[in-house]
């Protein structure tokens, strides 16, 4: 009995943070199941309905934006994928905080319907991991600066591009690098 009181305690602490307006700090949420404990929140949008900020981004990327305390982070790609870009906004207002471009310096084959940048980041709430395949895989704080860079690992070419989204188990960064 008393193991199970104490596993309810840690299950509910452990999911107090997300019940009460918590991080989306992965590709699908806390859990990685698309799931949001957010009550009473807005089931539909428009141009200017139910849109608390918005910024234009300098070119495409369907990687989903995460949320890390007071920011929200997202990728991007410029000229054709030669450059890869993590951005930083304030999550009250939008504002950037800052950005950090990769000049990757070559145009890789993509699908057309699949831009550049199309993964995910991550964060452990103190920093944030980035994939931009070919161009490599960078960890930044939480303020942008570069704390490592993996970009010697060859290139990842795939006729619909890459899009699997890095993930944070413990101490490690896993990155599937296939598409």
């Amino acid at each position: 009995m008393r193991r199970l009181l104490c596993l309810f305690v840690v299950v509910s602490v452990s999911l107090l943070r997300v019940a009460v307006g918590g991080d989306w700090p992965a590709f699908r949420g806390p859990q990685g199941n698309g799931w949001s404990y957010e009550k009473n929140v807005p089931t539909e949008w428009g141009k200017d309905k139910n849109v608390k900020w918005k910024v234009a981004l300098p070119d495409d990327g369907n990687g989903s934006p995460i949320v890390v305390g007071d920011r929200v982070f997202v990728t991007c790609a410029q000229e054709k994928g030669q450059k890869r870009g993590l951005y930083c906004f304030d999550r009250a207002t939008g504002s950037g905080r800052w950005s950090q471009i990769i000049d990757f310096g070559k145009v890789l084959s993509t699908h057309g319907t699949n831009p550049y940048c199309s993964p995910t980041p991550v964060s452990d709430g103190k920093r944030v991991v980035v994939w931009h395949g070919s161009a490599g895989l960078f960890c930044y704080d939480l303020d942008g600066k570069e704390l490592w860079k993996r970009d010697d690992l060859g290139e990842f070419v795939h006729i619909w591009g890459y899009a699997a989204s890095p993930i944070i188990y413990q101490d490690r960064v896993i990155q599937n690098c296939a598409p």
